[in-house]
């Protein structure tokens, strides 16, 4: 079900996001800044990510009582980039499926989700790719409602 639920993320007023420069460092040590964009049946476009966005970058945040977001088990993409939203576009093939997409972490932000009334808070990276750009508006698709992002803590 979280699969399908998306952020429409109230970034008029960001608030600080602890430990942000030790995870940027982190993630351009070790981790890859690229993905492989991919689409369910139901026309939810994402760009896979590899899970250690979440799984190495938790012990930054945990103690702060952030958890894991709800991403994984049957069903669900694990870490991911949105690109668009299930229902968004009609039931079309996008033709950029399985392309390498690379992306830059550009900040964290801590923000509260007014649609993902499960959680209040909610930690990002917001990434910057003018790629995803390109595919919304090649779909004729207006740029997304929230800055491009992968969630890596939620409580």
């Amino acid at each position: 079900m979280f699969r399908f639920l998306f952020i429409y993320l109230s970034l008029s007023s960001p608030f600080y996001a602890s430990n942000c420069t030790d995870i940027k460092s982190y993630i351009n040590q070790n981790l890859p800044l690229k993905g492989t964009l991919d689409q369910e049946e139901n026309g939810f476009v994402y760009v896979k990510v590899s899970d250690d966005y979440l799984y190495a970058l938790h012990p930054f945040i945990q103690n702060e009582g952030y958890s894991l977001p709800p991403y994984f088990g049957n069903n669900l993409v694990g870490a991911h980039i949105t690109v668009i939203k299930a229902g968004e576009l009609s039931k079309i093939i996008i033709e950029e499926i399985g392309s390498t997409i690379p992306f830059e972490v550009i900040d964290c932000e801590v923000v509260h989700p007014p649609h993902w009334n499960a959680f209040e808070k909610v930690y990002i990276l917001r990434v910057d790719c003018s790629l995803l750009d390109a595919i919304r508006k090649k779909y004729g698709l207006p740029p997304p409602p929230f800055p491009y992002h992968i969630t890596i803590g939620v409580k």
